[in-house]
């Protein structure tokens, strides 16, 4: 008699839906989505980052949680107003009696003076509804996007400070709407926002990190699909439009000094060509950051090779042919 095979069937715990076989994970779930932290995530949270800014991280945390609650009660469905595209939907009488709400807890001018670049430089904002025209008197615009523009460097890569400190105020905002619960006893979500306070100088508060990393990944991953803004992708092609991109600034110079001793006037017309027919062919390019991996591989392979042409002419003519060849002149 064949001895009984005990050995478990591949894809046994899978369930079959067609010709689709979906894995536990995702049966336990919405439908998932990649998210990336710059490209989509910065541009929902960063109305957090705003009033951490303006005031304090504690206090910033709060004034978040206290906006998406006032929201979650007008509308009185359970739906987290953490995100910027969130706040899309809403309708006119929705936003005033948001605005009142705020108006009579006596924050609604806190809320005015942080998020005013938003107002400002990206009229397209679902938030800019607590704003009126005659809020933008007296602004000096230039100041206010070089300060904003230094906020959003600070914050670009994600497991830096400022950017972690946005991240926890997300989840505590989510947790603090009662939308996200936590199973894990050993969790250290539940210390949040103070836990973060000392990241990432504590292991406590390291941990926290890489949890709330995880958990934010979830709560945008299966919220993403079901906003009809796509406020991500404006927000940073308006960027284009406050503050063109500009290739030249990627090219390192020449140094070749005893090349241009004697053929300074060859060197300088060759340069001068090479930055010209650069520039022109990167304005002429259409760019669209929401596919911004294209964009920047092709731009770096520009950048370097342009860099390669100047550096090596004073040594060899081979560079110069290579990059008129290739790149400018294909």
């Amino acid at each position: 008699m064949a001895k009984e095979d005990k050995r478990q069937k591949v894809l046994f715990d899978h369930v079959q839906k067609g010709k689709r076989f979906i894995p536990p994970m995702l049966r336990l779930t919405a439908p998932l989505s990649e998210v990336r932290w710059a490209n989509f995530m910065l541009p929902e949270m960063l109305w957090l980052g705003l009033l951490i800014r303006r005031y304090n991280y504690l206090k910033g945390a709060e004034l978040g949680l206290l906006f998406s609650l006032t929201a979650m009660n007008t509308i009185k469905e359970n739906k987290w107003f953490g995100p910027i595209s969130s706040y899309a939907n809403l309708t006119d009488m929705q936003k005033e009696e948001i605005i009142k709400s705020l108006i009579s807890s006596d924050t609604f001018d806190q809320y005015k003076e942080a998020l005013m670049p938003l107002a400002v430089f990206y009229p397209r904002c679902p938030i800019n509804f607590i704003f009126k025209n005659n809020d933008f008197k007296n602004i000096c615009k230039l100041e206010l996007l070089n300060d904003f523009k230094l906020f959003l460097t600070n914050n670009f890569s994600r497991r830096d400070r400022d950017a972690m400190l946005i991240q926890g105020s997300a989840i505590y905002n989510a947790l603090g709407c009662d939308l996200l619960k936590i199973c894990v006893p050993e969790s250290e979500l539940p210390k949040i926002p103070e836990i973060l306070i000392d990241y990432p100088n504590s292991d406590e508060s390291r941990r926290c990190g890489s949890e709330v990393r995880a958990t934010l990944n979830m709560l945008l991953g299966e919220t993403r699909d079901s906003y009809s803004t796509n406020w991500s992708d404006y927000f940073w092609n308006r960027g284009l439009e406050l503050d063109p991109c500009n290739m030249k600034d990627l090219v390192i110079p020449m140094h070749r000094m005893e090349f241009r001793k004697g053929y300074p006037e060859i060197l300088d017309k060759y340069i001068k060509s090479v930055d010209n027919e650069l520039s022109e062919r990167w304005n002429k390019w259409e760019l669209d950051l929401s596919k911004t991996e294209m964009f920047e591989t092709i731009g770096a392979l520009l950048a370097r090779q342009t860099t390669i042409g100047e550096h090596f002419i004073g040594s060899s003519l081979f560079s110069m042919g290579d990059l008129w060849i290739s790149i400018l002149n294909p």
